[in-house]
């Protein structure tokens, strides 16, 4: 099973057929364009983090939270429930560091195979 990762069903074309993937799996571009997004959700967050710390702080709830992040910086609802969830040490100039080369990589390996990436 490698190459997939667990996710909603879909239907996907494969060598001029039809074909209906198990409910639990994508194929591996999917996982790596997710992965981008989610990186690029948190590279957003992480450049206005003062200002993240003090939206957060000002919420009553993880869910508002969650809300008031998504709107601020124009995230999804994965995207901002991924910046939500970031522990306090990703603030770190090393974890930043490793976040946008991360970032990078998977954006050239979604290039290398014809796919583009969004920039950050």
């Amino acid at each position: 099973m490698a190459g997939r990762t667990a996710i909603a069903p879909a239907q996907r074309k494969v060598h001029d057929r039809v074909v209906t993937v198990p409910d639990d799996f994508v194929d591996a571009a999917d996982a790596e364009g997710m992965r981008l997004q989610f990186l690029d959700a948190v590279i957003v967050a992480l450049e206005h983090m003062h200002e993240l710390v003090d939206l957060v702080a000002a919420c009553a709830t993880a869910e508002q939270a969650q809300a008031a992040v998504a709107v601020r910086f124009g995230l999804t609802r994965e995207g901002a429930s991924a910046v939500a969830n970031l522990q306090v040490r990703r603030l770190t100039a090393d974890d930043r560091r490793r976040i946008v080369a991360e970032r990078e990589a998977v954006a050239a390996s979604l290039n290398a195979a014809g796919r583009s990436s969004p920039e950050p």
